[in-house]
């Protein structure tokens, strides 16, 4: 009863307005914890106080409430939700007093079920959630309306219960949420979720050690490795982890340009090019533009080492689902819908105070046009590569220089043009690469 004391003690001291729930209260006498949550009133068994998860639901509600509210929208009144790890019923709960849900809860036995039990009970949804000690093999005729999601857990044999599943995960496509400790194997029940038609969708809640990774049905077929791929996927790494391409991209073709430390292909599926550490990402993505001239693949997704600081995440979730679209207003560029305008006119006559950084200016580019800017710069570097800054009223990118491009706005221009570029990139640091960020856009139009 401590813990339970001491987390009260948590409560008065530092205030509960944080919280995501109503009129939160625990009651020693009955050992039960209680609140509001979207108008709907919940009580939750406290008697097991040294259990990680009742200690939670003392302080927060609901325990893991950012990934129940995740789930929220993925499970709709009087659909099939199986939980494979239980616990005491904390999701069972939220499935089906606030979503409205059907849920199937696999328990074990022990302390943990008596208080599942007890929780279903005190939230009257003993028609809402049925309990299953042992789990049987799973297919769809078994439940009168597809599953939408399952949850796999920690406690479960994750292999085996995804092989006893595959009938209803093949034929109602639920999203599925694998919580992971660290003997699982991410890479290897990627690759078998992958057999079924489903990909990590990057997002995962919760903390190491146990952290749920969220998967999806694949709506098109994964771009393998072979010659009917559709996208090249190119990395420009320095000294980056890049453990993130087995996470992303298990069995894609990734074509990583290192110009640091030595690095090993993190899948099977990817090659390591060395090359000299200059010309920043700009230098490398034109190096694989001059190298592959006559053989570019239809798509080419050009990403920094690590993606994720400028939209590289939402460019991933592109290729993964097949949801190649150009963003409106891009002429060239296929971005997710969070970019920039960059307004050259207006820069130039002084209405926006700061895109280049000043450190830019006075560089062998300035003093074509408007000489007493420090935006003379990008101009003059523009017209050097044959770029008519003045056809255009606007010019947008995407920060960090991460985006993808068809293979037929590349060929507009020959190799030559995009070795002339790249001879402007052979200094460690260029400024020519942040004049590029802002113009890839129009190189390729």
């Amino acid at each position: 009863m401590k813990n339970i004391l001491s987390i009260l003690f948590f409560m008065l001291f530092y205030g509960t307005k944080a919280l995501a729930v109503e009129d939160l209260f625990y009651s020693e006498l009955t050992e039960s914890a209680s609140f509001k949550y979207r108008g709907k009133h919940v009580v939750f068994d406290a008697s097991l106080d040294k259990n990680p998860t009742v200690q939670d639901q003392c302080t927060h509600g609901f325990s893991g409430l950012p990934f129940l509210e995740a789930t929220a929208d993925l499970v709709k009144p009087k659909s099939i939700v199986i939980d494979m790890d239980a616990d005491i019923g904390n999701d069972a709960v939220f499935w089906a007093s606030i979503c409205g849900a059907d849920v199937i809860s696999f328990t074990l036995a022990g302390e943990a079920r008596e208080s599942f039990s007890r929780n279903i009970d005190y939230n009257g949804l003993g028609e809402k959630v049925q309990s299953i000690e042992c789990m049987p093999t799973l297919v769809s005729e078994s439940f009168p309306n597809p599953v939408a999601l399952m949850k796999i857990g920690s406690r479960s044999c994750i292999r085996e219960m995804l092989t006893q599943a595959k009938d209803i995960i093949q034929h109602d496509t639920p999203e599925l949420f694998l919580t992971l400790t660290s003997g699982e194997n991410f890479d290897e029940l990627s690759r078998l979720l992958h057999s079924y038609g489903y990909i990590f969708n990057g997002k995962s809640y919760g903390n190491k050690p146990n952290k749920s990774y969220h998967f999806s049905a694949q709506k098109k077929k994964v771009i393998l490795w072979d010659d009917e791929a559709d996208v090249d996927i190119v990395v420009a790494r320095y000294n980056e982890n890049a453990s993130w391409i087995r996470r992303h991209f298990p069995f894609n073709r990734v074509t990583i340009y290192n110009k640091g430390p030595k690095l090993e292909p993190p899948t099977e599926h990817s090659r390591i090019i060395d090359l000299d550490n200059v010309g920043r990402e700009s230098h490398t993505y034109l190096e694989h533009i001059i190298r592959n001239f006559s053989s570019l693949n239809k798509y080419i997704l050009f990403l920094q080492g690590h993606p994720f600081d400028h939209g590289g995440l939402a460019l991933i979730e592109l290729v993964k689902r097949g949801h190649f679209r150009f963003t409106p207003d891009f002429k060239s560029l296929i971005v997710p819908g969070d970019v920039k305008v960059f307004k050259l006119r207006t820069v130039i006559e002084g209405s926006i105070e700061r895109d280049v950084p000043s450190r830019f200016a006075k560089s062998k580019w300035a003093g074509t046009l408007f000489s007493a800017t420090e935006y003379a710069d990008i101009v003059g570097y523009a017209e050097f590569i044959g770029i008519d800054i003045w056809s255009v009223e606007k010019v947008l990118l995407n920060w960090g220089a991460q985006f993808m491009v068809q293979r037929d706005k590349i060929l507009k221009n020959d190799e030559d043009y995009y070795r002339k570029i790249q001879g402007t990139l052979l200094n460690k640091a260029p400024v020519e690469g942040h004049y590029l960020e802002r113009l890839w856009d129009l190189v390729f139009f």
